[in-house]
């Protein structure tokens, strides 16, 4: 009898710690999708923002052509594309001709302004999506995103693959994502290797004297590996 209590005791316990370890596996296995889906979500986003910039490039193109005819002078500064929809916008409402240019007809006004209106629109989106994906990361990688920003931080999980894999690799893997076509011909052909490849938008980098650039990029690169672990770790305790 003694023997059968012990048994039966002993039963219930390892069934209890069956269901607990199948209750983990559980939750594991939900954090392990929602991770995924996180990571999926922002690379498809960061991919999107891309699109629309380039989407934005070629209409700035052909704007920048067509108003070269009225404008040429604006048309060919080296402005940004938003500011160069401003100032044509305003140059059209005010009928605002340039010496060299043409005489601007009502059809020619509503190809710039049907071009002005695609480029504001395509900037919107991408303002939307800026916002979307700084809220995204600012909730699965607070640390990361508040020291490279929403976009270089989505393009270092996009190279990674995820966020546990950029929370793996060494600093100098890292510092030179994004520059895989320079590092490739650095290997083969045996040209300078590149000192960065993503971490190049970050202010820092940029403000940076171009000798000093390099080392910038690599210091960066040292926190980033440090902030993506602690983001990481965070959510997976040992």
């Amino acid at each position: 009898m003694h023997k059968m209590n012990s048994y039966n005791k002993k039963n219930k316990q390892n069934t209890e710690f069956d269901k607990i370890r199948a209750k983990s596996l559980e939750l594991a296995k939900i954090d392990l999708n929602k991770e995924l889906n996180t990571d999926i979500k922002v690379i498809e986003i960061i991919k999107t923002i891309r699109a629309l910039d380039k989407t934005r490039s070629l209409l700035a193109k052909r704007l920048r052509e067509i108003s070269h005819h009225f404008f040429p002078r604006l048309a060919k500064s080296d402005i940004d594309i938003d500011e160069l929809v401003q100032k044509i916008e305003e140059r059209i409402k005010t009928n605002n001709i340039e010496e060299a240019g043409a005489t601007l007809d009502e059809s020619s006004k509503k190809l710039l302004n049907l071009l002005i209106g695609e480029i504001k629109n395509k900037t919107k989106e991408k303002e939307k999506l800026i916002k979307h994906i700084k809220e995204l990361l600012e909730r699965y990688c607070p640390r990361l995103v508040k020291l490279a920003g929403p976009i270089i931080t989505a393009e270092l999980i996009e190279h990674a693959g995820s966020l546990k894999r950029l929370a793996s690799w060494p600093a100098s893997t890292i510092q030179v994502l994004g520059a895989e076509k320079a590092l490739f011909k650095h290997l083969i052909f045996k040209t300078k290797p590149p000192k960065y490849g993503v971490l190049y938008q970050h202010p820092l980098v940029q403000e940076a004297k171009q000798k000093d650039k390099g080392k910038v990029a690599r210091r960066l690169a040292d926190k980033i590996v440090i902030a993506a672990r602690q983001d990481f770790f965070s959510k997976h305790k040992v």
